[in-house]
Protein backbone atom coordinates (compact mmCIF):
# COMPACT_ATOMS: atom_id res chain seq x y z
CA UNK A 1 0.00 0.00 0.00
CA UNK A 2 2.83 2.36 -0.35
CA UNK A 3 6.68 2.25 0.10
CA UNK A 4 8.61 3.95 3.11
CA UNK A 5 11.02 6.72 2.97
CA UNK A 6 14.33 6.26 0.53
CA UNK A 7 16.53 6.74 3.29
CA UNK A 8 15.25 3.90 5.12
CA UNK A 9 14.47 1.60 2.22
CA UNK A 10 18.01 1.81 1.04
CA UNK A 11 19.25 0.68 4.31
CA UNK A 12 16.62 -1.83 5.38
CA UNK A 13 14.54 -2.78 2.61
CA UNK A 14 10.66 -1.59 1.91
CA UNK A 15 7.33 -2.72 4.16
CA UNK A 16 7.05 -5.91 2.17
CA UNK A 17 10.37 -7.05 2.94
CA UNK A 18 10.02 -6.24 6.93
CA UNK A 19 6.84 -8.70 6.54
CA UNK A 20 8.62 -11.39 5.03
CA UNK A 21 11.74 -10.89 7.07
CA UNK A 22 9.20 -11.97 9.83
CA UNK A 23 7.73 -15.12 8.25
CA UNK A 24 9.55 -18.81 9.09
CA UNK A 25 7.98 -21.13 7.09
CA UNK A 26 10.07 -21.68 4.36
CA UNK A 27 7.00 -23.27 2.52
CA UNK A 28 5.39 -19.89 2.28
CA UNK A 29 5.06 -18.94 -1.36
CA UNK A 30 4.78 -15.31 -1.73
CA UNK A 31 3.50 -12.60 -4.09
CA UNK A 32 4.18 -9.16 -3.63
CA UNK A 33 1.23 -6.66 -5.72
CA UNK A 34 1.67 -2.97 -5.33
CA UNK A 35 -1.54 -2.16 -5.61
CA UNK A 36 -0.67 1.66 -6.93
CA UNK A 37 0.65 0.54 -9.59
CA UNK A 38 -0.53 -3.04 -10.51
CA UNK A 39 -3.96 -5.03 -10.79
CA UNK A 40 -5.56 -7.01 -7.54
CA UNK A 41 -5.19 -11.01 -7.89
CA UNK A 42 -8.08 -13.01 -8.41
CA UNK A 43 -9.74 -14.51 -5.27
CA UNK A 44 -9.21 -17.70 -6.29
CA UNK A 45 -5.30 -17.55 -6.31
CA UNK A 46 -4.80 -16.10 -2.57
CA UNK A 47 -4.65 -18.58 0.40
CA UNK A 48 -4.31 -15.30 2.56
CA UNK A 49 -3.78 -11.97 2.22
CA UNK A 50 -1.22 -9.41 4.34
CA UNK A 51 -2.19 -5.54 3.41
CA UNK A 52 0.53 -3.24 4.33
CA UNK A 53 0.60 -0.35 5.55
CA UNK A 54 1.19 3.16 4.02
CA UNK A 55 1.83 6.86 4.68
CA UNK A 56 -1.26 8.36 2.89
CA UNK A 57 -4.42 8.47 4.89
CA UNK A 58 -7.61 6.05 4.24
CA UNK A 59 -9.93 8.86 4.69
CA UNK A 60 -8.05 10.52 0.98
CA UNK A 61 -9.55 7.88 -0.51
CA UNK A 62 -7.34 7.42 -3.20
CA UNK A 63 -8.43 5.53 -6.39
CA UNK A 64 -5.96 2.70 -5.45
CA UNK A 65 -7.22 2.65 -1.93
CA UNK A 66 -10.99 2.62 -2.74
CA UNK A 67 -10.23 -0.41 -5.24
CA UNK A 68 -8.87 -2.48 -2.33
CA UNK A 69 -11.21 -1.20 -0.65
CA UNK A 70 -14.04 -2.74 -2.77
CA UNK A 71 -11.99 -6.14 -2.93
CA UNK A 72 -11.82 -6.86 0.77
CA UNK A 73 -15.46 -7.85 1.03
CA UNK A 74 -14.48 -10.73 -1.54
CA UNK A 75 -11.93 -11.85 0.57
CA UNK A 76 -14.22 -12.10 3.52
CA UNK A 77 -17.21 -13.67 1.72
CA UNK A 78 -14.82 -16.25 0.35
CA UNK A 79 -13.14 -16.75 3.92
CA UNK A 80 -9.38 -15.99 2.78
CA UNK A 81 -7.48 -14.97 5.67
CA UNK A 82 -6.71 -11.62 5.83
CA UNK A 83 -4.43 -9.59 8.00
CA UNK A 84 -4.32 -5.94 8.32
CA UNK A 85 -1.37 -3.75 9.48
CA UNK A 86 -2.39 0.24 10.42
CA UNK A 87 -3.46 1.10 7.43
CA UNK A 88 -4.69 -2.25 6.08
CA UNK A 89 -6.23 -2.25 9.60
CA UNK A 90 -8.19 0.75 8.96
CA UNK A 91 -9.50 0.07 5.40
CA UNK A 92 -11.02 -3.65 6.96
CA UNK A 93 -12.21 -1.57 9.26
CA UNK A 94 -13.74 0.98 6.57
CA UNK A 95 -14.78 -1.46 4.14
CA UNK A 96 -16.96 -2.91 6.60
CA UNK A 97 -19.05 -0.18 7.21
CA UNK A 98 -16.35 1.24 10.31
CA UNK A 99 -15.35 4.78 10.76
CA UNK A 100 -12.44 5.40 10.37
CA UNK A 101 -10.72 9.35 10.97
CA UNK A 102 -7.41 11.35 12.48
CA UNK A 103 -6.65 11.11 16.24
CA UNK A 104 -7.79 14.29 18.23
CA UNK A 105 -5.04 13.83 20.24
CA UNK A 106 -2.19 14.01 16.97
CA UNK A 107 0.12 11.57 16.04
CA UNK A 108 0.52 8.16 17.79
CA UNK A 109 4.29 7.12 18.17
CA UNK A 110 7.00 4.45 19.74
CA UNK A 111 6.22 1.62 21.53
CA UNK A 112 2.86 1.17 23.67
CA UNK A 113 1.32 -1.76 25.81
CA UNK A 114 -1.09 -3.26 24.10
CA UNK A 115 -3.76 -5.01 25.96
CA UNK A 116 -5.98 -8.17 24.79
CA UNK A 117 -9.58 -8.68 25.35
CA UNK A 118 -11.42 -11.36 26.66
CA UNK A 119 -12.33 -12.07 23.27
CA UNK A 120 -9.06 -12.68 22.40
CA UNK A 121 -8.88 -15.81 24.58
CA UNK A 122 -10.41 -17.87 22.14
CA UNK A 123 -9.24 -15.81 18.89
CA UNK A 124 -7.60 -18.28 16.79
CA UNK A 125 -4.90 -15.53 16.29
CA UNK A 126 -4.48 -14.00 19.65
CA UNK A 127 -5.03 -17.10 21.78
CA UNK A 128 -1.55 -17.66 21.78
CA UNK A 129 0.06 -14.53 22.40
CA UNK A 130 -0.09 -12.69 26.32
CA UNK A 131 -2.80 -10.31 27.78
CA UNK A 132 -0.29 -7.80 27.42
CA UNK A 133 2.53 -7.20 25.20
CA UNK A 134 4.84 -4.14 24.06
CA UNK A 135 4.13 -2.81 20.26
CA UNK A 136 5.55 -0.15 17.76
CA UNK A 137 3.15 2.00 15.95
CA UNK A 138 3.34 5.34 14.03
CA UNK A 139 -0.38 6.54 12.75
CA UNK A 140 -2.35 9.84 12.71
CA UNK A 141 -5.82 8.08 12.00
CA UNK A 142 -7.20 5.32 13.85
CA UNK A 143 -11.19 3.30 13.57
CA UNK A 144 -13.13 4.93 15.95
CA UNK A 145 -16.19 2.72 15.34
CA UNK A 146 -16.71 -0.89 14.32
CA UNK A 147 -20.28 -2.90 12.73
CA UNK A 148 -21.94 -4.88 16.26
CA UNK A 149 -20.95 -8.41 14.20
CA UNK A 150 -16.62 -6.78 14.39
CA UNK A 151 -14.96 -8.44 17.89
CA UNK A 152 -13.00 -5.85 19.34
CA UNK A 153 -9.46 -8.19 20.46
CA UNK A 154 -6.99 -5.51 21.50
CA UNK A 155 -7.06 -1.66 22.84
CA UNK A 156 -4.18 0.73 24.74
CA UNK A 157 -4.50 2.49 27.38
CA UNK A 158 -6.77 4.93 26.39
CA UNK A 159 -9.40 2.33 24.64
CA UNK A 160 -8.60 3.10 21.27
CA UNK A 161 -9.42 0.02 18.92
CA UNK A 162 -5.58 -1.68 18.42
CA UNK A 163 -6.89 -5.09 16.62
CA UNK A 164 -10.22 -6.11 15.81
CA UNK A 165 -11.68 -9.65 14.16
CA UNK A 166 -14.70 -9.97 11.29
CA UNK A 167 -15.71 -12.89 10.27
CA UNK A 168 -13.44 -16.08 10.94
CA UNK A 169 -10.39 -15.42 9.72
CA UNK A 170 -10.31 -11.25 8.61
CA UNK A 171 -7.53 -9.00 11.37
CA UNK A 172 -6.81 -5.67 11.24
CA UNK A 173 -3.76 -4.87 13.77
CA UNK A 174 -3.48 -1.35 14.61
CA UNK A 175 0.08 -1.97 15.75
CA UNK A 176 3.31 -2.81 13.50
CA UNK A 177 4.41 -6.18 14.28
CA UNK A 178 6.89 -5.73 11.02
CA UNK A 179 8.78 -2.75 12.63
CA UNK A 180 12.01 -3.66 14.47
CA UNK A 181 14.53 -1.75 17.05
CA UNK A 182 16.01 -0.05 13.69
CA UNK A 183 13.28 0.82 11.86
CA UNK A 184 11.78 2.34 15.01
CA UNK A 185 14.54 4.49 15.46
CA UNK A 186 14.86 5.45 11.69
CA UNK A 187 11.19 6.31 12.05
CA UNK A 188 11.87 8.42 14.81
CA UNK A 189 14.70 10.17 13.52
CA UNK A 190 16.86 9.22 16.31
CA UNK A 191 14.81 11.16 18.79
CA UNK A 192 16.24 10.48 22.17
CA UNK A 193 12.75 11.19 23.33
CA UNK A 194 11.43 8.20 21.77
CA UNK A 195 11.36 5.12 24.54
CA UNK A 196 11.34 1.73 22.01
CA UNK A 197 11.25 -1.14 23.64
CA UNK A 198 11.49 -5.11 21.84
CA UNK A 199 8.95 -6.04 20.19
CA UNK A 200 9.06 -9.18 19.46
CA UNK A 201 5.78 -10.61 20.65
CA UNK A 202 3.86 -8.24 18.34
CA UNK A 203 5.86 -9.62 15.65
CA UNK A 204 5.14 -12.94 16.48
CA UNK A 205 1.56 -11.96 15.14
CA UNK A 206 2.76 -12.22 11.78
CA UNK A 207 4.22 -15.77 11.98
CA UNK A 208 0.45 -17.10 13.55
CA UNK A 209 -1.01 -15.25 10.55
CA UNK A 210 0.76 -17.71 8.69
CA UNK A 211 0.71 -20.45 10.16
CA UNK A 212 -3.24 -20.12 9.98
CA UNK A 213 -2.99 -19.79 6.52
CA UNK A 214 -0.91 -22.89 5.85
CA UNK A 215 -3.55 -24.56 8.21
CA UNK A 216 -6.73 -23.24 7.44
CA UNK A 217 -7.46 -23.79 11.04
CA UNK A 218 -10.37 -21.31 11.70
Amino acid sequence: MGSTYQHIKEKYGDFDDWIIKKIDNDDTQIEIIDVRKEELPDIKFCKGVIVTGAHEMVTDNHPWSVRVEKWIPKLLENEIPYLGICYGHQLLAKAIGGYVDFNPQGEKFGTIMINLTNEAINDSLFSKMPVKFFAHISHSQIVFDLPEEAKILAYDEEQNIYSFRIGKCAWGVQFHPEFDENIMKEYSNKELSINIKDNRLASSIINLFVDIVHSQNL
